[in-house]
């Protein structure tokens, strides 16, 4: 027999993650583990549901406070969200984001997520040098995969920025 589908492909995507965020919510209420709502939390960082990504992941950490992955993942959150925001909220973002990034790198000192996502964060800040430092240390510990590809180039474009400042100067 043929199966067939009723409504749009949109509509259909729609009920999927609905129906993966009430058997995340279902997990947290039965579990309320670190995992649990940091998988929830993932969840509403890939939707940009910024502020429940936020709760869900404050709460795992609340339960964990030196997850790493969970740092990492609440650093995001807020280095994602700056990019739609508004120059005056965007700061208090990006420093929120920074501040994760380099707790979890402390705590890591290899965690190479961690160190690209605090690079990207510093170059935002056009904390240029403190970027270029950070660009190099990712590169000290990845030099092939296609994120050491994306340093080089941010590295590159650092560079570059300098070069026209002191030519400027």
């Amino acid at each position: 027999p043929l199966v067939t589908r009723s409504g749009n492909a949109e509509d259909r995507e729609a009920a999927r993650l609905r129906r993966i965020e009430l058997a995340l919510l279902e997990k947290t209420e039965t579990v309320q583990t670190a995992g649990a709502f940091h998988d929830l939390g993932r969840f509403y960082l890939t939707q940009q549901r910024f502020t429940d990504a936020v709760k869900a992941l404050e709460r795992s950490l609340s339960l964990d406070g030196k997850n790493v992955g969970v740092l990492n993942d609440l650093g995001s959150v807020y280095l994602e969200r700056s990019r739609s925001e508004q120059p005056s909220e965007k700061f208090k973002s990006l420093s929120t984001a920074l501040e994760k990034f380099a707790y979890a790198e402390e705590i890591a000192p290899t965690d190479r997520a961690s160190i690209f996502n605090k690079a990207q964060c510093l170059q935002a800040l056009s904390l240029n040098n403190e970027a270029k430092k950070a660009w190099q240390r990712y590169l000290e510990l990845d030099s092939s995969s296609g994120w050491a590809d994306e340093a080089r180039k941010a590295l590159e474009k650092l560079d570059a920025l300098s070069a026209t400042k002191s030519k400027e100067q």
